[in-house]
């Protein structure tokens, strides 16, 4: 029971959507060849001197359980895994996780946007990315009329000295 319930949070956390298969595979790429990027600084708990040696500590299992779509995986139909829905009972479907699931979602939750690009492709709360993008779009037309504003304005003011003389 408990080893099926590992297997099914792996396939809540990185088997239902694209993004988290993306993810997964560059994760477990990184992880098997020993490759040197940012992601390892935040994967890997120890740094090893040869990729032979980052390749032996990763399980084969994990780049078929979280580098590719849940529905394509044979494992879940051998060990009787329920349909995948997108609400679950922390409960009843994961009562050894569960309490842990529920701390990693209210941790995300919580999470703000750093930067600006985070915030554009943050869809959490699609009310504040859709008036972020409202503000964004009057912010940048309005700059810009501003500017041919001025640059009309000098045009009128060079030509006004023109035929003044």
């Amino acid at each position: 029971m408990f080893y099926k319930e590992v297997l099914l949070t792996y396939r809540l956390l990185f088997g239902q959507h694209k993004r988290s298969w993306k993810l997964g595979r560059e994760t477990v790429k990184v992880l098997t060849h020993g490759a040197r990027s940012w992601k390892t600084l935040w994967f890997r708990r120890r740094q090893t001197t040869r990729p032979d040696e980052a390749a032996d500590t990763v399980d084969s299992l994990l780049g078929r359980l979280c580098g590719l779509d849940c529905s394509k995986e044979q494992l879940y139909d051998a060990i009787g895994a329920p349909d995948v829905r997108s609400v679950y009972s922390a409960q009843q479907d994961f009562p050894f996780f569960g309490d842990r699931l529920i701390a990693l979602q209210e941790y995300v939750r919580l999470l703000e946007p750093a930067d600006f690009r985070a915030l554009f492709y943050d869809r959490r709360d699609l009310t504040k990315f859709f008036s972020f993008l409202t503000a964004m779009i009057f912010g940048v037309t309005t700059f810009l009329l501003s500017i041919m504003a001025v640059a009309l304005a000098a045009g009128q003011i060079a030509i006004s000295f023109r035929t003044g003389n």
